[in-house]
Order: structure tokens, then sequence, then C-alpha cells
């Protein structure tokens, strides 16, 4: 088998492809690697991928556009070793036949966690009482206790139903918090394999009630500012907005302003714009929890592991534990 290893040298390529992983790939076949300190071209990956069975591809990898396809008559499978692989391949891909995995089971189940953290640590005013005692403060009197809220019977809003969404759902359900579930793409078997979750079409309706909101949806065209002004004025009060999705899904601007208020409270991972401009306003606010998009790094070792599984899996025949149709590819983020 002939792989190419399209990351680029840097920070990245240390941390997802060291020694011992370029080692498991030679085992597989003759390894080509980008060795410049930048993403390849097109042009330049269109004659890379020449003779090529397998490409592995990353963050910052190029796009295997149509063009780059044309010089890639032996290519069979594709490991991206992040999420979505919406603008890392094109349509083509599958028309070719050519076979896509990557890692966006794994690293749903890490943000779903990640989500879960945030949550409790908004509802029990982790990052409050932390900064008091680290100051050298205590609580002053019993009522200090009455700020903290249980996750116990929470009402539960989350928007979108994808692999992390499913996830938190498992790690929810101990708590026994009563589930809605807002997403229009949703199939009549996929809700019935969750019984027990409310799965609605009024998204004002389900904001309305929810103790706490979570996005999970895609970014695309039809998600942008999907929480816009109209609905962030219908959270109830002292309600937790959680956003470990992508911060255009949200009118960031307005939730700002609203979060001034202290009204209701916000864990966002994600923003408009990263890095988060210093001088935001989010970062000094004591009703939000800032986390610099990392939800779903506590597993990031094992994310060029699961991807050489899958080539073994493709070498040998096998199905591939990873595998991402042609249309979950559509439905990933943009």
């Amino acid at each position: 088998m002939n792989i190419l290893l399209s990351v680029h040298e840097g920070l990245l390529k240390e941390k997802y492809f060291p020694k011992n992983i370029i080692e498991q790939l030679e085992k597989l076949g003759y390894v080509k690697q980008n060795m410049l300190d930048r993403p390849w071209t097109e042009e330049e990956l269109t004659d890379e991928i020449k003779d090529m069975d397998m490409c592995i591809t990353h963050w910052q990898s190029p796009q295997i556009t149509p063009n780059v396809l044309k010089n890639a008559g032996s290519l069979k499978f594709i490991g991206h070793c992040a999420g979505s692989v919406f603008n890392i391949i094109c349509p083509e891909v599958y028309e070719n036949g050519i076979k896509v995995s990557s890692v966006n089971k794994i690293m749903a189940r890490s943000v779903a966690e990640g989500t879960l953290a945030y949550i409790l640590a908004s509802r029990l005013k982790l990052a409050k009482y932390t900064a008091i005692t680290k100051n050298g403060g205590w609580k002053k009197k019993i009522s200090d206790y009455g700020d903290m809220k249980t996750l116990y019977n929470a009402n539960v809003l989350l928007i979108g139903f994808g692999d992390i969404a499913k996830f938190l759902y498992e790690l929810l359900s101990p708590f026994n918090v009563m589930l809605n579930v807002y997403d229009p793409y949703i199939k009549k078997d996929t809700r019935d394999l969750y019984p027990s979750v409310n799965f609605t079409a009024n998204l004002e309706g389900a904001i309305k009630t929810a103790d706490i909101i979570s996005i999970h949806a895609s970014r695309n065209p039809k998600t942008d500012h999907l929480i816009d002004r109209a609905r962030i004025d219908m959270i109830k009060n002292e309600a937790l907005l959680v956003n470990t999705a992508r911060g255009s899904i949200v009118d960031e601007a307005y939730l700002t302003e609203v979060l001034k208020t202290g009204r209701i409270y916000g864990a966002l991972d994600v923003y408009k714009n990263e890095p988060l401009d210093p001088g935001s306003e989010l970062r000094h606010m004591p009703n939000v929890i800032c986390m610099p998009h990392m939800a779903g790094s506590s597993v990031v070792s094992g994310y060029a592991k699961a991807i050489i599984n899958d080539m073994k899996n493709f070498i040998d025949g096998q199905p591939l534990e990873y595998e991402i149709s042609a249309e979950k590819a559509n439905m990933m983020t943009r």
C-alpha cells in the first residue's frame, strides 16, 4: 500500500503523528509525507497523490477536489484524523467509490463529556465559588447555597441530535432529566430508538421551558443565527445556554448583551471569531464559562490510532468502524 500523509510539518503533526504512529503506518506500506512547513497547494497535492492508495488528512490539509481526483486513480481510502469531512473531500470522492473514515464519533464522545462538565460546572457555580475561595473568601451564610442548581430532573433541550447529542443523552440519563430534542432532519428509525426523548418541531416552545439549552447542530447556511435575537429573548430567567457546536449558530453580539444583564447563564466553547478577542466582554462575566474550543480534546491521542485501525480493516476487507457515508458527510459542519 502507498500511503500519503498530507499533514505538514509543525506542532499538529508532532502531536498527532509522533514517531510511534509513523512506525505503525510504515508497517502498512510505503508512507509519503508532506515535509514542508505549510499545507500543500491543490497543485502540489495533485502531484503528490499520484499512485497513492490511501490518504490521511487533518485540520489544515488541502481539500481533495475533483481536480486532485483526476490524478488519483489508485486512491481507495481517505482517513480524516479529525471530525467533519465536508471541507476536506468533494462529492466525486464517493462517486469514485473511495471509502472515507473520520474520528468524528470518537470526538463526539469527548465533546459530550465536555458538555456535561460545562453543564455541571455552571449549575453548581464552580467558577464563582472557586474564585471566592482562592481569593481568601468563604461562604457567608446558609443562603449562599441558594444559587446552586441540581441537574437532576432539569428540563434539557438539545438542538441537533447527531453523534455528540446521542452520547450526551447517555450521560444525562442517570440525572433523570426531561429531555427535549429539536432536529428537523431526524429520521423515524432514530426516533424509535429513543422512546424516552421528546422530539419536538416547536423550537420556540422548547426554548421557553428549558432550564438548559445545549447546541449540537452542524454549521451550515440553514443554521446560521438559528438562535437569533428573538429566540434568545425566549430563554427563561436563570436558564443556561451551552454552545459546543459553532459560534455562528448563535447571534453572539446579542447574546453578549443579554448575558451582561445576568438574566441567563452561558457556557461557551466556540465563538463567531476564534481565538476569542482578548477584549471580549464574555471573558469577564461571572455568569459565563468560557473555554478555548477544547470540549473534544480529552482523547486526541487516540485519533491517529483509530484511523490506522480502519486502514487495517480496509486492507483486510473488514467493515470500517468509523466510516462516513456520503449522506452523513453532507450533513456535517461546513
